[in-house]
């Protein structure tokens, strides 16, 4: 009875699992081709513009610029200059607070009057001996020890003299002057701050000696050449300008801007480009040609930038290096291997892999 009553339900049973096992991929084709051809948005490029190098916001800062600091620790008491005011050599600019080096001056000054008396003393008499062992009074041994200490207690003497120096050093150095005539550009302490041995208190610039400072994206700076003419114009007022080239690049590219730090050296600087100004900094001569893209088309990958390129004949991707020359809003130009026509996939881009299948959904227009 058993067998007869299991024997069709376990058949039917057979018959729902190879029901289930068929079924299984047909359940799984569904999320695998929403992956596979994922829809995208793209744009469709155009004939590559020329334009010239243009005009980037800069400002005029000191070449030369030193950081201050006390030769010994201590809390910050006072501050005799103000940010942009004009000092001369040797004009105090700050002081610490001298109660604990006055202290330890007194102190060696103390210890200094105790042995030069000790030394007297011990001197006096060793001269009264000399004297007596001359007329054959006292003996040799004696005087041999009367002049070994007064040569110990000369070098304590010593000792004591050159502490009470330092002593003198340290308290001086509780005042910071001015090192040359110059510009105070910045400080970066405030009164009553507890200040280790050298670190920086003020920062003092030579005034004569400016240059512009300014963020070129980095595409640029890989076509800048010596046939480019640089000018630096005053925003305050346009008919002051100079020539300016370019004296230092920032080792570092900002990974947010992919810009880099330009510095520039200024031909006949006016006393107007003071420092601080700000500046626009005029690059003539025409740039590479670009193409203008949405931001949201270019992926940085390991330092680098690229856009994804649809093959139309078999709707994958393919990765395109590219440099980008300039941000503007929501959009960019960047220059590369793209030609008129192609299509460049314009949201998503983290997220997309080379190969991968795609279809095409709608084009954005710029």
């Amino acid at each position: 009875m058993n067998g007869t009553a299991t024997g069709p339900r376990s058949s039917h049973f057979h018959w729902l699992l190879c029901a289930l096992i068929v079924a299984l991929p047909g359940c799984r084709d569904k999320p695998l081709r929403e992956v596979i051809d994922r829809p995208v948005l793209f744009t469709e490029i155009a004939d590559p513009q020329n334009a010239s190098y243009g005009r980037f916001a800069g400002s005029i800062q000191p070449q030369h610029e030193v950081a201050l600091g006390f030769r010994i620790a201590g809390r910050l008491a006072t501050r005799h200059a103000e940010m942009g005011d004009r000092v001369r050599k040797g004009d105090l600019l700050a002081t610490l607070d001298p109660s604990d080096q006055q202290n330890r001056l007194r102190a060696r000054q103390a210890e200094l009057s105790r042995a030069r008396s000790a030394w007297q003393q011990l001197s006096d008499e060793q001269t009264r001996y000399q004297q007596l062992y001359t007329r054959g009074v006292g003996s040799r041994a004696r005087l041999d020890q009367l002049n070994s200490d007064l040569r110990s207690q000369n070098a304590l003497l010593d000792q004591a003299s050159a502490a009470v120096q330092q002593a003198g050093d340290h308290l001086a150095y509780t005042r910071l002057t001015a090192e040359f005539d110059g510009l105070v550009t910045q400080w970066q302490t405030e009164v009553g701050q507890v200040m280790a041995t050298g670190q920086a208190v003020v920062s003092l610039a030579r005034p004569e000696s400016r240059e512009a400072v300014v963020d070129l994206p980095v595409g640029l700076l890989a076509s800048l050449d010596d046939s480019r003419q640089i000018r630096v114009i005053s925003q305050l007022d346009k008919q002051v300008s100079v020539i300016a080239s370019v004296r230092q690049l920032a080792p570092q590219i900002d990974a947010g801007t992919r810009t880099q730090r330009v510095r520039l050296a200024l031909q006949h600087i006016p006393d107007s480009l003071r420092l601080g100004s700000t500046v626009t900094v005029e690059i003539s001569g025409n740039a590479p040609a670009f193409h203008e893209l949405p931001a949201s088309a270019v992926l940085a990958r390991d330092g680098k930038d690229q856009v994804w390129v649809i093959d139309p004949s078999t709707s994958t991707l393919s990765p395109r290096a590219v440099q980008v020359l300039a941000r503007k809003g929501g959009k960019v130009q960047v220059s590369g291997e793209l030609h008129e026509g192609e299509k460049v996939v314009t949201a998503g881009v983290n997220g997309m892999q080379s190969g991968q299948k795609i279809r095409m959904q709608r084009e954005v227009s710029l």
